[in-house]
């Protein structure tokens, strides 16, 4: 019974803003602008006011679909629907870019959309399993 218990995942409470100070500057995502709360409200259905907190960052250009979005949830009861949601614009992105955009197509096929406890990372990236690696560093002991 020990064993198992030292097995579990430990997660502990850690500010957005400090994950994203870890991986944005050690994935080399450092050229990402923050989007404002309006643009997750378009992008995701999301309200920044529903959640512990919430980081968005991406390009301006809309060739460029590289993104990080971390979300510090106020209950892990809320994950799935966000989950949804991130999953059905993800799905409407790799539709639009098949045709034209073979690389941004492959970036968003290799993205990351994970939750774990009562965080979420959505990252697309050619780094994305490198984000993902630093935002479980972050958010574990």
């Amino acid at each position: 019974f020990i064993v198992f218990i030292n097995m579990q995942t430990v997660y502990v409470d850690v500010p957005v803003e400090d994950i994203v100070d870890t991986v944005y500057d050690d994935a080399g995502l450092s050229d990402m602008k923050e989007y404002t709360a309006t643009k997750l409200k378009a992008d995701y259905g999301l309200n920044v006011n529903d959640y512990k907190g919430v980081a968005y960052y991406g390009y301006e250009s809309v060739m460029d679909c590289e993104t990080l979005l971390v979300v510090c949830l106020n209950d892990k009861s809320q994950g799935d629907a966000i989950i949804a949601n991130i999953s059905a614009k993800r799905e409407e992105l790799i539709k639009l870019f098949q045709s034209y955009a073979p690389d941004q197509y492959e970036l968003l096929r290799n993205s990351v959309l994970v939750q774990k406890d009562k965080y979420i990372l959505y990252i697309v990236s050619e780094n994305a399993k490198e984000v993902e690696a630093l935002f479980v560093d972050c958010i574990t002991e």
